[in-house]
Parts: C-alpha cells; sequence; structure tokens
C-alpha cells in the first residue's frame, strides 16, 4: 500500500512539474494578448510574433505607436499622476506639440521580446530596441543620402535597446539602457562622439515612489571645424522618495560637469566637481511643513570670453520651518495655473 500511495504521489509531483508551465505559458500568453486592447487605447499597436519555450518562455513582438496623441497624454497623465508637481510642465506640452506630436510619433516601432520562467514565475524581462522612428522622421531621412547611411545602421543594429526587470506582481523594478559608445564622421569633416554609458533606473516598488536612477558617463562633442561643443556628466546618482509633494526626500550627485563651446578664438568653459544637492519636505504636523536643502560642488571654472571666476568649495544651506501646509498647497494650485496658461504660452491655448 505504502508503494503504491509514493507511486501515486510520485506521479503527481510528475504531472505537476509537467503541467505546470504549461498552465502559466497559457496565463502569460493571455495575459500579454490581453494588453493589446489596453495598448491600442493608448496609441500602441501590439503584435506578438513568436512564442518558444516550454520551461522557460520567450515571446518576440512589435510594439509600434500607431497614435502619437493618444500615446503622449498616455505617457503624460501617468507622470503627474505619480507627481502632480508635473502638471504645469504636461499642460504646456500638450498645448506646444498639438500641432507635430504625430508627426514625430507616429509609426515608431520597437522590436521586442519577453523572457520568463513558465515552471516558477518570479521575474519576467523584457527587452525593447528601436528599429524605426516615425513614418515622417524616416522619409525624411531617405531622402538625404548622407543621414541615412548614419541613421538607419544604428536602427538596424538596434543601437537603443532597454532592458525592464518587472517582479511577480507586475511592477517594474529596473530599467537599463544598452550602453552606446559611437563615434561619427560626416563628408563636410564634422565629427561627432556620444557616449552613453551604465543608465540604469531603479525603482522601489511601495506606497511611496522610491528609487535611483544613475550613470556613469553621458557625453556629446562636436566638432565642425571652427566650431566645437563638449557637452560630459560622469559619476550621475540621483535618488528620490516622494509621496506627494508635501512629503518627499531626492539626493543628487555628480563627479563631474564640463561644458565648453569653442568658436574660433572664443570659448566659453563652465566645469565642477563633487556636486551634491539634497532636499526634504517633511509635513511634521497636520497643520505645518519644513523644508530643508542643501548645496555643496567644488573645483568652479567659469570662462567668458575674457572673464574667468574660479571657487574652490562652495555650499548653500536652507532651512525653512513651520510654513502653513495650507497657504503652500494655495501657492502651488496658483504657480500650476500662472505656469500652464501664462501669457507666453496663450497662442497656443486651445483645446488638444
Amino acid at each position: 500500500m505504502k508503494s503504491i500511495y509514493l507511486y501515486i504521489v510520485g506521479a503527481l509531483v510528475i504531472v505537476g512539474v509537467a503541467v505546470t508551465p504549461l498552465i502559466v505559458r497559457q496565463n502569460f500568453t493571455k495575459s500579454l494578448k490581453n494588453q493589446k486592447e489596453v495598448l491600442l487605447k493608448q496609441g500602441m499597436k501590439l503584435t506578438i510574433k513568436n512564442e518558444k519555450g516550454y520551461f522557460n518562455g520567450i515571446t518576440s513582438f512589435n510594439l509600434q505607436i500607431v497614435d502619437g496623441k493618444k500615446f503622449r497624454d498616455y505617457v503624460l497623465n501617468e507622470i503627474t499622476t505619480v507627481n502632480s508637481s508635473f502638471i504645469p510642465m504636461s499642460n504646456i506640452f500638450k498645448k506646444r506639440s498639438k500641432k507635430y506630436i504625430g508627426l514625430a510619433l507616429d509609426g515608431t516601432t520597437f522590436e521586442g521580446f519577453v523572457r520568463h520562467s513558465n515552471f516558477l514565475p518570479h521575474k519576467t524581462e523584457v527587452e525593447l530596441a528601436l528599429i524605426k522612428l516615425s513614418d515622417d522622421t524616416m522619409d525624411k531621412i531617405n531622402k538625404k543620402e548622407e543621414i541615412k547611411n548614419l541613421i538607419n545602421p544604428l536602427l538596424k543594429e538596434k543601437a537603443l535597446t532597454f532592458f525592464i526587470d518587472i517582479d511577480s506582481k507586475e511592477n517594474i523594478t529596473q530599467i537599463r539602457i544598452k550602453d552606446i559608445d559611437r563615434a561619427f564622421e560626416l563628408k563636410n569633416k564634422k565629427t561627432y562622439d556620444f557616449k552613453l554609458i551604465g543608465n540604469k533606473l531603479t525603482i522601489n516598488n511601495t506606497k511611496r515612489m522610491a528609487g535611483a536612477y544613475t550613470f556613469d558617463n553621458q557625453l556629446l562633442r562636436a566638432n565642425s571645424g571652427y566650431k566645437n561643443l563638449l557637452f560630459q556628466i560622469q559619476g550621475f546618482d540621483y535618488k528620490f522618495d516622494y509621496l506627494n509633494q508635501l512629503d518627499s526626500v531626492i539626493s543628487m550627485h555628480a563627479d563631474s560637469f564640463k561644458l565648453e563651446i569653442k568658436q574660433r578664438s572664443r570659448a566659453t568653459i563652465f566645469k565642477f566637481k563633487n556636486l551634491d544637492i539634497n532636499s526634504s519636505i517633511d509635513a511634521t504636523s497636520t497643520d505645518t511643513v519644513n523644508i530643508d536643502i542643501n548645496y555643496a560642488l567644488n573645483n568652479v571654472y567659469l570662462k567668458s570670453y575674457m572673464k574667468v571666476v574660479k571657487l574652490n568649495k562652495g555650499k548653500l544651506d536652507i532651512a525653512i520651518l513651520g510654513i502653513s501646509k495650507q497657504d503652500l498647497i494655495n501657492f502651488s494650485k496658483i504657480y500650476n495655473k500662472i505656469v500652464s496658461r501664462g501669457k507666453y504660452i496663450s497662442r497656443y491655448d486651445s483645446k488638444v
């Protein structure tokens, strides 16, 4: 009896191990296919190309922006839902992008792969690569042979690729960007260097929006013979912990920053090292708020034409204590209204 029982249990375990990947795969595929309708409402078309794998599944797909306006509104709504302080800039962008958003985005296409375990699903990995710019942009690029020969190989090589980690609760936990280190030379002897190294966004999914954005090196160097540009930031680390506009903590560090603009004999140079910014807004009670802001940086150098300014160390601490919470909320509402509907943007002030 005992041996028969063990055989039955063993058989059930084997069946369970065999069937689990199939069930998980079916559920995952169903979930992915259900996203089609949702994505379409957000201006995107999802096309599933292939599915393979048993214990470890791989699904390949294309994601195309078919309605730039819907996609723009979806992205901005997601941002402002998390952080209401972006509402003014969101409103401005909606107004100013009304005429060109479709031309800029419609037809933009990404190729993607989803890797997941069908046996013990705990993490999903998504790879998303830009393979085509908008229809309007591609038409313009293909009319210029030099630009065509520059851009099309980058798209073919999937130079801009995102790696996204998603946990078992379907929360994004990390986004990494494929390192880019490219040098270009055009026929007119203009040269460009572009680096994007170590870019990573980490998200801690709690009631608060918390995480960090870091990168090792971002560089843009352009040389046109008579005019040169250099822009570089190294060792960047931005940490955020946000609940609402009355409860947030932010810190930012940069090892070095450099901006150089040289034109013939004239040069403008601005650079510094070890920038640190820390700010916090803390609702200490039901009625008041404290604000603390700290700035520090070293080896500041500014040169503009014949003038040179140097600063070995700089530090600024600001503390504002006991601000009325209601007054701060009222000020924020007034500021948002002024920025969103100011006279300098009134010519764009129409329904989008």
